[in-house]
């Protein structure tokens, strides 16, 4: 039986295969809108076989479906991916806290720290204080360098400065009179968020690896563009010095302004 393709807009035909599909932006232009007419899928049939129909309204509510799963599935993808990231700090958190007591235990009678301990195999930094900030109840591990795989679990020591709470001790090669006081940089979105509400005469905390905890009074507060002007160094063991950026708009990546917030021993 010979196989013919028909167009239908309810039961009407309006033309053959040929018809239709010489100039199909004409056959559609010449049907009337009404959002009740029918739309055929192409579809080979015979004389005994009826065309399949489906409605605008059956399209348009099954777009609409996609369109909802597509985005639910995106939303899970983004929670989940959430969970993830909270997760990962947390159990960061966990390995470092561990592996600063493991770092205290290993050097109790060294002036520095000759056998750091690392929260995880892989990494490339170790803890080497505990900064505490009472009025704020919060607390963070210091981590060595302050480059960007370290700062991204915990604020971080500038390399090259000294241990926070060290005495001078040339004999054992660590901090010495040349040696800049400790300076301890963090993330302005993250860790040392709280920088921006420090006020002068606040008290912050300091615990080094031989478990001894010194109070820090607020002297200094400042603001520096990098690009004029170098970060202040101090020395003789009585001050630390806390960095983070300051960005001038709401999602600038990369702020030229830092704020500087100076404490000193009391």
């Amino acid at each position: 039986m010979l196989s013919v393709s028909k167009y239908l807009i309810g039961n009407k035909a309006i033309g053959s295969r040929k018809s239709v599909c010489k100039n199909p932006r004409e056959n559609a232009l010449s049907a009337p809108p009404n959002d009740t007419d029918k739309v055929i899928i192409n579809t080979s049939i015979t004389d005994n076989q009826e065309p399949l129909i489906i409605s605008n309204f059956t399209m348009k509510k099954r777009k609409k479906n996609l369109t909802i799963i597509a985005l639910l599935l995106l939303s899970i993808g983004l929670f989940g991916n959430t969970i993830y990231i909270q997760s990962k700090a947390i159990l960061a958190q966990y390995l470092i806290a561990k592996s600063w007591q493991q770092t205290k235990d290993n050097n109790q009678n060294n002036q520095t720290i000759k056998k750091p301990s690392k929260p995880w195999g892989w990494a490339d930094t170790y803890p080497v204080a505990k900064l505490i900030v009472p009025k704020e109840n919060l607390q963070y591990y210091v981590l060595a360098g302050a480059t960007g795989s370290p700062l991204a679990f915990a604020p971080g020591l500038y390399a090259g400065t000294a241990l926070p709470n060290i005495t001078t001790d040339t004999d054992n090669n660590t901090n010495t009179d040349n040696t800049p006081d400790t300076v301890i940089a963090g993330h302005h979105n993250t860790h040392f968020d709280f920088l921006k509400q420090m006020e002068i005469g606040e008290v912050i905390q300091l615990e080094n690896h031989l478990s001894q905890t010194t109070n820090y009074q607020v002297s200094d507060i400042q603001i520096l563009d990098i690009r004029k002007q170098q970060l202040p160094v101090r020395f003789g063991g009585n001050s630390v010095t806390l960095v983070t950026c300051l960005p001038s708009f709401v999602g600038e990546l990369h702020p030229n302004q830092r704020l500087v917030v100076v404490v000193e021993k009391i």
